[in-house]
């Protein structure tokens, strides 16, 4: 038994693949039989699980972790800011104090990413329309400064249908898209919003694609795994919006774009009143 990627329609399948010999009535081998099974859904599967439980054993240590640190980082913030009111104006312990203060901002950010990251609130499911969900996280990039010099290109499908989501934690996931865009490509460059429709499936995507320099293929199975980044930030972004989009039955597929950048996509089942009377 082994296994054998071999691609189909420009799309890679895994294979479970068997081979055996065949003989002739005296025993001599005559040839070889293979037999192969496409388990491409079963691997798929057993990566998502592998994941998800991942994320749960590191949101449980996280929550620990982050509750132990917040505590005696307020405590040395306090007293660094009092310590900093008290000098002198020309006192040679200020810039000291003010990296002391600076660095300890940091790590309480690093702290409220982790606590985010453990929280995995449940979702506050509605039905929504995820063109308005798009609209509403790109007036609130628009707003941001390290977007003044990127071109953002919007292509919504009118008749796309509704969503059972919420809509504040998928908005969270297309900002985080759209920084991450933003920084890849050093705030200069252009990002397209897209959703379509993908009827076959019953998938609606939300796409976010930039023109930076795209993720290396050997860090593609990686990015979502929490604590990884290419930057100098505790990289839980992407794990924090696997999460969510998970807890939404849908996925997060990234590829890389025509133009050479990221695209990631977000895929959830659409919603139809119909089927929920039906059923």
């Amino acid at each position: 038994m082994y296994n054998e990627t071999i691609t189909i329609n420009g799309e890679e399948h895994h294979f479970r693949m068997l081979r055996f010999p065949l003989t002739d009535y005296s025993g001599k081998i005559i040839g070889t039989c293979t037999i192969g099974r496409d388990a491409t859904n079963e691997i798929q599967l057993m990566e998502k699980l592998i994941q998800s439980e991942k994320l749960a054993a590191l949101g449980k240590l996280a929550a620990g972790v982050a509750h132990e640190i917040n505590n005696p980082l307020t405590g040395i913030l306090s007293y660094a800011e009092s310590i900093l009111d008290e000098l002198e104006s020309d006192s040679p312990l200020q810039d000291d104090i003010k990296i002391i203060i600076r660095e300890t901002l940091r790590c309480r950010d690093i702290v409220r990413n982790l606590l985010d990251f453990a929280k995995q609130y449940t979702p506050r499911l509605e039905i929504v329309d995820p063109n308005l969900i798009i609209r509403q996280a790109l007036e609130l990039v628009h707003r941001l400064p390290q977007f003044k010099d990127i071109e953002i290109n919007v292509f919504l499908e009118e008749r796309i249908p509704k969503i059972k989501a919420d809509a504040k934690q998928i908005q969270q996931v297309i900002l985080n898209f759209l920084i991450n865009a933003a920084d890849a490509m050093k705030y200069k460059g252009k990002i397209t919003v897209s959703s379509e429709y993908y009827r076959q499936q019953k998938k609606c995507i939300i796409s976010v694609e930039d023109t930076g320099p795209g993720i290396p293929e050997n860090l593609m199975d990686k990015i979502f795994e929490p604590f990884f980044s290419t930057k100098s930030t505790s990289g839980l972004g992407l794990a924090v919006s696997w999460g969510i989009v998970e807890r939404h039955h849908g996925t997060i597929e990234v590829d890389t774009a025509p133009s050479g950048g990221a695209i990631f996509k977000i895929v959830l089942p659409a919603f139809f009143e119909s089927e929920v009377q039906q059923n």
